[in-house]
């Protein structure tokens, strides 16, 4: 039987993102678990205001490709901009220079980064695996959250959930 356990660590706000990224980063490298990551920073999806997008853009002109427009389907909220992609379209050292930005210089609405792999199983198709580091503004001010899916194959007659095995449960043990 799967089961998709999720836990949640401490993200603390004092940490800047981009060293929670590298921390997460460097966590797998030596966990020997292949790196590979997702991304998404967005602007405000309310009219006005500054554009983290473009400055990003302006800083790190290797972004460029990778900006999408995008509009949220049943609000009354305007089109806004995004940066998305993966480890292959984006080396980890830019990510990671993107995110030292955040919230002064680059304040996007939402960041998430998502590191995943085989390592983490294979959920169901809409809660994916892996370790989700997100960073966003709401009205009472920023957000932080630090997530963890893993999905294990234990028998139905196991009381004790078993951590994760390999090289995700060292990771999981290093981060809290």
């Amino acid at each position: 039987m799967d089961v998709l356990i999720q836990y949640e660590y401490r993200a603390s706000k004092k940490e800047p993102f981009g060293v929670l990224l590298r921390r997460l980063h460097d966590g797998l490298v030596q966990a020997s678990l292949p790196v590979s990551y997702e991304f998404g920073f967005a602007d405000s999806p309310v009219a006005g205001g500054v554009s983290a997008v473009g400055r990003a853009v302006k800083k790190f002109p290797q972004l460029a490709p990778l900006v999408q427009t995008v509009s949220v389907t049943g609000l009354l909220a305007p089109e806004h901009k995004v940066i998305t992609g993966g480890d292959a379209a984006l080396p980890f050292e830019i990510l990671a220079g993107v995110a030292d930005g955040l919230p002064r210089s680059l304040p996007f609405h939402s960041a998430r980064v998502r590191f995943g792999g085989p390592e983490f199983g294979t959920g169901p198709p809409l809660v994916p695996t892996g370790i989700d580091a997100c960073d966003s503004w709401w009205v009472n001010g920023r957000q932080r959250s630090l997530l963890a899916n893993f999905v294990l194959d234990v028998g139905e007659s196991v009381r004790v959930l078993p951590a994760p095995p390999g090289g995700a449960g060292r990771l999981s043990r290093r981060i809290g």
